[in-house]
Parts: structure tokens; sequence; C-alpha cells
């Protein structure tokens, strides 16, 4: 019975413990990884639950495909324009940034150079915006 509590209460202070981890070792888990691919339903609970302070949202599509769908509070910073690297530069190094496309092939390459221009917080949606609809969330349509 004694080895039955003191296990109870090892167990309990593990769960009380893991349950108050700050939202500073969230973004350590998140970012740790080199571009890491997060699951819509992952980003979801990290934009609804706001995890991540001052997590800010990049779409790298280009402007027509932004403007009939995004993120709630993207921006769009098209990759294939010109000056993409330009107005990657002018975005804080040190924020912290999800970036995605349609399916994930272009956020994979503005991902990497983002991460070249020396920026180190750099989360990509797993599947791109296709994958964000599959799996039955919503859209924005006020995207400017």
């Amino acid at each position: 019975m004694k080895n039955f509590k003191l296990i109870s209460t090892f167990v309990l202070s593990l769960f009380i413990f893991s349950a108050c981890a700050s939202s500073s070792d969230m973004k350590a888990d998140v970012f740790a990884a080199n571009n890491p691919l997060i699951a819509p339903s992952e980003i979801n609970r990290i934009l609804t639950d706001k995890t991540i302070n001052n997590l800010q949202i990049i779409d790298v599509r280009t402007p027509s495909e932004f403007a009939v769908g995004c993120l709630p509070g993207a921006k769009n910073i098209d990759l294939k324009s010109p000056d993409f690297l330009s107005q990657i530069g002018e975005l804080d190094k040190n924020g912290y940034y999800l970036v995605y496309c349609k399916s994930g092939v272009r956020s994979d390459q503005a991902a990497t150079e983002i991460k070249q221009a020396g920026f180190n917080n750099i989360i990509q949606l797993k599947g791109g915006i296709t994958g964000w609809t599959t799996a039955g969330y919503s859209l924005s349509y006020n995207c400017k």
C-alpha cells in the first residue's frame, strides 16, 4: 500500500509538471527541428490556443492564389516575386514564422531560403493549404 501511494504521488507530480509547460517550452519543441513540417491539426491547435505568441503566418503563393482564400492573419509574400528575399529581409530574424503554400513544395523552398537568410524559427504547414482544407479547417476570404 505504501508503494502504491508513493507511485501515485510520483505519477501525479509528473502529470502536473507536464501540464504546466510554458509557451517557451512549446516554442522550443516546435522550432527544434530544421524546417519542421507540422500537421494541420497541430497548427490549428497552435493558432487556436495562441500557444506561440507573435507567430507570423506567411503565405508564399501568388497574389491571385492568396486572394481566393488564406489562413486567417496571413501575409502574402510570393516566392516567385523577384523581391521575395528583400521582403523577407524586412522581417524580424528573431521572430516566429509559419510558412505555407498550396501543397508544401514552394513553402519548403521558401523555408530553406528564409533559413539561409538568417532566420531560425520557421515551421511549415504540412500539405499546405490543401492539407488544411482537406483536414476540415476553414479559410479566411479577407486576404489582402
